[in-house]
């Protein structure tokens, strides 16, 4: 597929940010190609794709209001708010009724024989609730990534924290937002707040979040982003938190009490 998009790297406590600029014939923008495959991808309409160099992926139409639908397969109809999980299948995705852009992630390496495609409502998609906002776990908790959707209230902010294990990709794809960052390396752990500080950045940004990296994004506006992750999804050590949250998973906000 043809780049036709302009993209703006640079590295703040860590973190690596990149700025895109979409242009008007763009079809495949690429976020992140290892531990796991990330990229966006516009369709005209009739238009079509095929993924088959991945034999677990999930699919999601990030622009979640309109008339836009893909095909998958010839078969079945993937619409906003609903999302496409599949393992081990070729899939041929085609938009229908309008031009549209479709996110993907997943990776190579197969971790089942069985063969599926399943395409779930929202209300079927795991939900947690955070004080700022929620998640949506697209994929699950699947056993070799994480793929969500993340709303974050206008004014509120996620921890101050880092991972010891867990990498990740977050897209901003809505809004604007504050990415706070530590100004040295974590070293031996020890933090001192003076040595944070804050990038503002808006959609389209991209945050690539290596283990040990201290991150925080603020939402400046209402913020709806789209992260891929490595699988270790209760890996967070909170440094600092608005609601004095523990590390790790928190139960409650899982429904699990």
């Amino acid at each position: 597929m043809k780049k036709d998009y302009e993209e703006t790297s640079f590295e703040v406590g860590g973190n690596r940010v990149s700025i895109f600029k979409l242009g008007s014939t763009q079809r495949k923008t690429s976020f992140s190609v290892d531990p796991y495959q990330y990229f966006l991808v516009s369709l005209k309409k009739n238009e079509s794709i095929i993924i088959d160099d991945l034999s677990s992926f999930s699919v999601v139409l990030p622009d979640q209001s309109g008339d836009v639908a893909i095909r998958v397969n010839e078969s079945l109809i993937l619409q906003p708010k609903m999302s496409l999980q599949v393992e081990n299948s070729i899939a041929k995705l085609t938009a229908v009724n309008d031009d549209c852009k479709i996110l993907v992630s997943g990776v190579q390496k197969k971790h089942q024989n069985a063969s599926s495609i399943i395409i779930k409502e929202r209300d079927e998609i795991k939900r947690v609730v955070k004080p700022w906002g929620y998640e949506l776990w697209i994929s699950g908790e699947h056993p070799s990534y994480v793929f969500k959707e993340i709303f974050i209230k206008k004014g509120t902010r996620t921890s101050l924290q880092y991972h010891e294990y867990k990498s990740e990709t977050n897209l901003l794809y809505q809004g604007e937002a504050n990415l706070h960052y530590k100004k040295k390396n974590l070293g031996e752990k020890r933090f001192e707040n003076n040595d944070i500080e804050a990038l503002h950045l808006k959609a389209m940004a991209s945050i690539d979040v290596e283990p040990l990296t201290i991150h925080r994004l603020e939402a400046v506006t209402d913020i709806l982003l789209f992260e891929v992750s490595t699988p270790q999804i209760d890996d967070v050590i909170r440094i600092q938190d608005d609601m004095n949250r523990s590390d790790g998973r928190i139960l409650q906000e899982h429904g699990n009490v």
